[in-house]
């Protein structure tokens, strides 16, 4: 019961950052899911599972049972966050674009900064919606420009350089926009065609696990044996 509080305490915690969404207005966050616990949470969910583990099953076999469930809810765990951060990064190189076309038309209309930004965020979907809607907060709030962009995740930093150029130079936001969204288009094109590489080396993974231990019992495992036998004959 001491480690299931503990871990109840870890997985859901009264953070700062909680009161200062619901004082903004903004919406809440949904529970965590297995794939989205931090490192802390993620440990000490591990431990809790192979503690109850150890004294349910007791002796060796508990400790080896609950060693071995804590090892696998660590591994698993971080492999679905890391394959959850790709999938997200993907998404956001795909809008980048988008992005960055819409704030330069919308500024180029005659709209300021924070209105362009709470319009585009209104328009796109997650995660680059989420994203938006903090920068404008914080627009809002007085922060400047750059301290606004500064915690947008690399796919949206383009846009993050191209507002501090266009505010150090002087020059009209909405062509150095319309300059940063043909390079968002070529990296978006690059993590398209990587991401269809790597699909193929997948999807060529279960056949190389089906052909070679069949070509191993098949082939290799008989002349093994013949030869095995003739030398101990």
């Amino acid at each position: 019961m001491a480690c299931a509080a503990v871990a109840a305490w870890l997985l859901f915690p009264r953070d700062p950052v909680s009161r200062l969404r619901r004082t903004l207005g903004a919406p809440p966050r949904t529970r965590p899911r297995l794939d989205h616990l931090s490192p802390r949470q993620i440990i000490a969910l591990a431990v809790t599972v192979g503690v109850l583990l150890t004294i349910v099953f007791g002796g060796a076999l508990g400790v080896l049972t609950g060693t071995a469930v804590a090892v696998v809810i660590v591994v698993v765990t971080r492999r679905h966050g890391q394959r959850d951060a790709r999938v997200t990064d993907l998404a956001l190189t795909r809008q980048a674009p988008v992005v960055a076309e819409l704030l330069g038309a919308i500024v180029g209309a005659g709209a300021s900064t924070v209105h362009a930004v709470d319009a585009v965020a209104s328009a796109v979907s997650s995660p680059a919606s989420d994203h938006l809607r903090a920068v404008r907060a914080a627009l809002q709030l007085g922060a400047s420009p750059q301290e606004a962009w500064s915690r947008v995740p690399s796919p949206l930093q383009p846009i993050a350089r191209a507002i501090r150029r266009s505010q150090e130079s002087g020059a009209p936001l909405r062509y150095v926009l319309d300059a940063t969204v043909e390079d968002l288009r070529r990296e978006h094109r690059s993590a398209v065609q990587a991401a269809a590489r790597a699909a193929g080396v997948r999807v060529v993974a279960p056949l190389a696990l089906c052909f070679l231990p069949a070509y191993l019992v098949i082939g290799v495992v008989p002349i093994v044996a013949s030869l095995a036998s003739g030398i101990f004959a």
